[in-house]
């Protein structure tokens, strides 16, 4: 009578039960079969389902489906009802048929599987054809399934080392992993499962952050008693919330009792700070990180910009070290609004600065592919047209790498147009700004055409080898 409930649920779903297992085992193997005629539906209750023989391999939304009803049934209480039965058969008929079934039958099957038996379902996935292509999808599903259950997180710590070298990262599920068991707990586990394996930092910092956040101080006690390999992945997560909180006294941790390295953490606290006093954001940057944390100085920037660009440039100009003016001009010329770096380009002296600004532009210009709409489009089309004029007219701040910069950036935009203008750019510089231009330009016959109407002289024979290069290059 045990298998009773199995079998009518086999029954309803239009499964015919092929064998009952031997007593006591709990285990009722299902073999997909078509019924010669599907029964007709009782009056008020659902019709049967069944498995066609013509098996697509796509759902059944809006189209045939791979476990398709019989007329007005639901195929998804069909697939649930034989994964939950028997997913070891129900993965061998996928498996058997050859047919990639689509991603729906895959979670529900794998969904019910990892419950019942998480490290043979694991096996099971990592062991599908390679031509089903839903590793990815399946591995991190069947993670977060697996920490539904009461001691899931040692489970499902197990598999994540080969579960990221499948997908290369995997986030945990957020709050609902925090809260599944006491922190205390959590943090015990992972401290005793992570030690020793190849996890990614987000494991041990994801939770240290949501720690932090509730109880400051058992975040620092249990972050201090890892070891070495741990603790530092620990202390980004706790900076990551005490630096949103409370920057200040982040910053004065970072600045007088962290340990060698703790001070790359600064980026939430130094951010969090600069919203209200970049100046003072700026001021332990230089005195704690300098030359060394390049991030952080640019978010700084990117902050003291919203608040009043102009008062962030003038600092810029102000200081003395030569190192960190370029960096702070930099870091100015990329956070800023492309109409103010063009005007302060303008207004500086041609020298260094001003060539910090031009570099800063020319690589920010490029950013017209992250902008969306047309006006991304025009922002980039007036830096451009600047960038250029400014190279055409020469001086100290035209550096090399400007020039590069403005060639990639129009190619994008007119291959024709800055392949034209190649031969204007010094000769030195031709060859490597021609090779630049050329693999940006996908039709290669207009291209080849291009070089061959060039009237014959150094600048030809430049283009002709550039060409060549760059029709050989395997990455084209």
């Amino acid at each position: 009578m045990k298998t009773l409930p199995v079998s009518l649920l086999c029954l309803a779903a239009g499964f015919t039960l092929s064998r009952l297992p031997p007593s006591g085992t709990g285990h009722v193997a299902v073999e997909a079969k078509v019924p010669a005629s599907a029964a007709a539906a009782s009056p008020g209750k659902s019709e049967p389902f069944t498995i066609p023989k013509d098996f697509s391999g796509k759902e059944t939304d809006g189209g045939s489906g791979v476990l398709r009803p019989a007329a007005g049934g639901d195929w998804r209480a069909a697939a649930t009802a034989w994964a939950e039965a028997d997913p070891e058969g129900f993965y061998d008929w996928l498996v058997k048929r050859g047919v990639p079934p689509g991603m729906e039958t895959l979670r529900i099957l794998f969904s019910a599987w990892v419950q019942r038996d998480a490290n043979r379902a694991f096996e099971a996935a990592f062991n599908l054809p390679e031509d089903f292509q839903r590793q990815k999808f399946l591995l991190d599903h069947m993670l977060g399934e697996v920490l539904k259950n009461p001691g899931g997180l040692a489970a499902a710590l197990k598999w994540c080392p080969k579960v990221e070298e499948q997908i290369n990262g995997w986030g945990w599920p957020g709050e609902e992993w925090f809260n599944s068991s006491p922190p205390g707990e959590i943090a015990a586990t992972l401290a005793r499962e992570a030690s020793g394996q190849g996890f990614r930092s987000s494991m041990m910092d994801q939770f240290a952050a949501f720690w932090a956040g509730k109880d400051h101080a058992a975040a620092m006690a249990w972050m201090e008693s890892l070891p070495a390999s741990l603790r530092a992945n620990a202390f980004r997560g706790i900076m990551k919330s005490w630096g949103k909180e409370e920057p200040a006294a982040a910053l004065e941790y970072l600045a007088t009792q962290g340990r060698s390295g703790d001070r790359f953490n600064a980026y939430e606290p130094l951010t969090a700070l600069a919203k209200t006093d970049p100046k003072a954001a700026v001021d332990w940057w230089e005195n704690n990180l300098g030359v060394a944390d390049y991030n952080s100085l640019n978010r700084i920037f990117t902050e003291w910009c919203k608040a009043d660009a102009k008062e962030a440039r003038d600092y810029a100009l102000s200081v003395e070290d030569p190192t960190l003016r370029r960096n702070s001009l930099e870091a100015w010329g990329k956070a800023a609004k492309s109409d103010a770096v063009r005007k302060a380009i303008e207004e500086v002296p041609d020298g260094p600065d001003r060539a910090t600004l031009l570099q800063a532009l020319s690589t920010s210009t490029a950013t017209y592919r992250h902008e969306k709409g047309s006006e991304g489009a025009v922002k980039q089309g007036d830096d451009l047209q600047f960038l250029l004029g400014i190279a055409e007219k020469g001086g100290p701040s035209v550096t090399p790498g400007l020039i590069g910069n403005i060639s990639m950036t129009y190619a994008y935009r007119d291959p024709a147009a800055a392949f034209a203008r190649t031969g204007t750019v010094p000769e030195n510089l031709q060859f490597g700004v021609a090779y630049q231009v050329l693999g940006i330009w996908k039709d290669n016959v207009a291209a080849a055409q291009a070089v061959d109407q060039l009237p014959d002289g150094p600048f030809k024979t430049t283009a002709r080898r550039a060409l060549q290069k760059s029709l050989s290059d395997p990455h084209r």
